[in-house]
C-alpha cells in the first residue's frame, strides 16, 4: 500500500483515540461530581480523593473499552474506503497484493494511490464525532453543575444553659467524714492514702464549682482515681477468676473458697471454712467408702488430682500477674509446692509434694497429710483474703458514699462469675456476683443479692420477693383487687418464682 493509505490509517487512529477519551470523560466526570455531591451532603463517607480516583479509573477504563470496540483492521478500512469513496475495490485489491510485485501490480497500486489522493474528504468517522463531543460536554456540564448544589449551612446548636451549682455545707461535712473514714481504715498503704488525697482534692475542686458540668467533671475525676486505687489494692478477683478459668474441678472449688465477695457481713470465717471443706473433699476418692476399695487405683487417681491441682494453682497465679510479694500469692504457692518439716515433728506438704508422697506411703497417709496441710494453711489464706476484702470494701464504700452524696451512679466493679456456661449464659448453682454494682450486683439466680428498701441492705433475691409477695397479696382479703387483677397477680408471681424450686409455704397458703 502507498504512503497515503498509511496516513489515512493514522488519521483514523487519532479519531479513534479522541472518541475513546471523550467517552471516558462522559462517564468519569459525572461520577466524580455525584460522589462529591453525596459527600458534601454527608450521604456517603467517601473522601474527595477516593472519589477522584474512582472517576479517573472510570475515564481510563471506559476509554480503553471504547478504543477496543472501535478497532478496525486494514482490510475493514480498505472495504470502507472503497465503499464510501467509490473506488471500485481498488484499495482492497492493492491490500490483497501488498506483499507482491510486478508490472501489473505496481500499476494497480499506483492507480489506487492516485485515486486516494484525488479524494478530498478522507476523515473516516468525523461525521459522527459530534455525538461523542456532545456526550462529553454533557458529562463535563454534569460535573460542573454538581458543585452548584451545596448543603445548607448547619448552624451549631445554641449552647445549653449551664445549671448553677453550689456545694452545701452538709455535703462538705459528709465528704470530710468520708476522708476521715478512709484514712482511719485498715486498707493497705499507699492505696488508702491515695484515695484520701483524691477525696481531699475533690473537696477543693467542688468548693469552686459553679455549675453542674464542673461538678460532674470533678466527680468523675475522683471516681476514676478511687476506682483505680481500689482495683490496684487487691488481686483477689484476678486470682479467683484465673483459678476458675483453669477448668480443673479442685481449682474451681478453691476459687469458690477464695471468693470473699460472697462472704456474709458476719461469720466470714465460718463461710470460708465451709468452702475450704468442700475443697478438701474434692481430693477424697469416691471408692474410699466402698467395702473393698482398690488401693492402687485410688493412689493413681488422687495423685493425678494432686498434680493437676498444683499445676492449676501455678498457672492461675501466673495468669493473674499477682506480685510475688503479695501475701495471697505466697500462701497459695505454699499450698501448691511447700515442703516443710519442723523440729517439733510437724510438717506441711504442698499438693505437688503430696503427689510423690502418696505414691510411696499410700492413700490413707496422704489424706492425713493433706488434712494437716489444709488445717495449717487455712488461717493464712483467710488472713490474706481478709485484707483483700478490706481493701475492696473500703474503696467501694468510698465510691458508693461519694455517689450518694451527689446523687450520681457509682462505677461498677467486676465480680467473679463462678458458674458453668449454659445456653442462656445464666449462672447455675453457686456463683459470684457477676459484674454487678457495688455490694454485689444481680446475676438472676436464686442467691442474687439485691437492694432491700425496707432494711437499706442487700439481701437475697428470694427474701425481697417474698416481702413484695406478701404486700401485694395482703390486699386480696380486703377486696382491693378485682378477680381479673387477682388472676394477673397470681400469674405474675408464678413467673417470678419460676426460678426457685418451690413457692414459699406462706405464699402457697395465700394462693389457696
Amino acid at each position: 500500500m502507498g504512503n497515503f493509505f498509511n496516513k489515512i490509517k493514522q488519521k483514523a487512529l487519532a479519531i479513534r483515540v479522541i472518541k475513546a477519551f471523550l467517552c471516558g470523560l462522559a462517564v468519569g466526570l459525572p461520577t466524580i461530581g455525584v460522589l462529591l455531591l453525596l459527600y458534601r451532603f454527608e450521604l456517603v463517607a467517601l473522601q474527595p480523593v477516593a472519589s477522584s480516583l474512582i472517576g479517573v479509573g472510570l475515564i481510563i477504563g471506559v476509554g480503553v473499552l471504547v478504543y477496543l470496540l472501535l478497532n478496525q483492521s486494514d482490510k475493514s478500512l480498505a472495504i470502507r474506503l472503497d465503499k464510501e469513496k467509490g473506488l471500485s475495490e481498488r484499495i482492497q485489491t492493492s491490500l490483497a497484493f501488498a506483499d507482491q510485485s510486478g508490472p501489473m501490480i505496481d500499476l494497480q497500486r499506483q492507480d489506487a494511490d492516485k485515486k486516494l489522493m484525488e479524494v478530498k474528504d478522507v476523515g473516516l468517522g468525523l461525521k459522527k464525532i459530534w455525538i461523542y463531543i456532545l456526550v462529553a460536554v454533557i458529562g463535563i456540564g454534569s460535573f460542573g453543575i454538581s458543585f452548584i448544589f451545596n448543603p445548607p449551612p448547619v448552624e451549631p446548636p445554641p449552647p445549653l444553659p449551664e445549671t448553677p451549682f453550689k456545694v452545701t455545707e452538709l455535703q462538705l461535712l459528709a465528704l470530710e467524714e468520708l476522708v476521715e473514714y478512709v484514712s482511719a481504715s485498715e486498707m493497705d498503704s499507699p492505696y488508702k492514702e491515695s484515695i484520701a488525697t483524691a477525696l481531699t482534692t475533690f473537696i477543693d475542686e467542688i468548693k469552686v464549682a459553679e455549675n453542674e458540668t464542673q461538678r460532674d467533671v470533678a466527680i468523675e475525676k475522683a471516681m476514676d482515681e478511687i476506682f483505680k486505687q481500689t482495683s490496684d489494692s487487691s488481686y483477689g478477683y484476678e486470682v479467683i477468676t484465673s483459678l476458675w478459668s483453669t477448668g480443673i474441678d479442685t481449682c474451681r472449688l478453691l476459687a469458690k473458697a477464695l471468693n470473699y465477695y460472697e462472704w456474709p457481713k458476719e461469720d466470714e470465717w465460718d463461710r470460708f471454712v465451709e468452702k475450704m471443706t468442700d475443697y478438701r473433699t474434692g481430693f477424697v476418692h469416691i471408692d474410699s467408702t466402698t467395702e473393698n476399695p482398690d488401693e492402687e487405683k485410688m493412689k493413681e487417681d488422687v495423685k493425678t488430682l494432686l498434680l493437676s491441682a498444683s499445676q492449676g494453682i501455678d498457672l492461675a497465679l501466673q495468669g493473674s500477674k499477682i506480685p510475688n510479694e503479695d501475701p495471697l500469692k505466697l500462701v497459695l504457692t505454699r499450698l501448691s509446692t511447700v515442703n516443710e518439716s519442723n523440729a517439733d515433728g510437724t510438717r506441711i506438704y504442698g499438693l505437688y509434694v503430696l503427689a510423690d508422697f502418696i505414691e510411696k506411703n499410700g492413700y490413707t497417709k496422704a489424706q492425713r497429710e493433706l488434712d494437716a496441710t489444709i488445717s495449717a494453711l487455712s488461717p493464712e489464706i483467710f488472713k490474706a483474703l481478709s485484707q483483700n476484702a478490706i481493701n475492696t470494701q473500703t474503696g467501694e464504700y468510698a465510691m458508693l458514699q461519694l455517689a450518694g452524696i451527689f446523687g450520681v451512679k457509682a462505677p461498677e466493679l467486676e465480680r467473679p462469675e463462678l458458674y458453668e456456661s449454659t445456653d442462656s449464659d445464666q449462672p447455675s448453682g453457686e456463683g459470684g456476683g457477676g459484674g454487678g454494682a457495688i455490694g454485689g450486683g444481680p446475676t438472676y439466680g436464686s442467691d442474687d443479692k439485691v437492694y432491700d428498701p425496707f432494711t437499706n441492705k442487700y439481701v437475697e433475691y428470694g427474701t425481697i420477693l417474698d416481702k413484695y409477695y406478701d404486700i401485694m397479696f395482703g390486699g386480696l382479703s380486703s377486696g382491693d383487687y378485682t378477680d381479673e387483677e387477682k388472676k394477673a397477680l397470681e400469674e405474675y408471681f408464678q413467673i417470678l418464682y419460676g426460678g426457685f424450686e418451690e413457692v414459699p409455704e406462706e405464699s402457697e397458703n395465700e394462693n389457696n
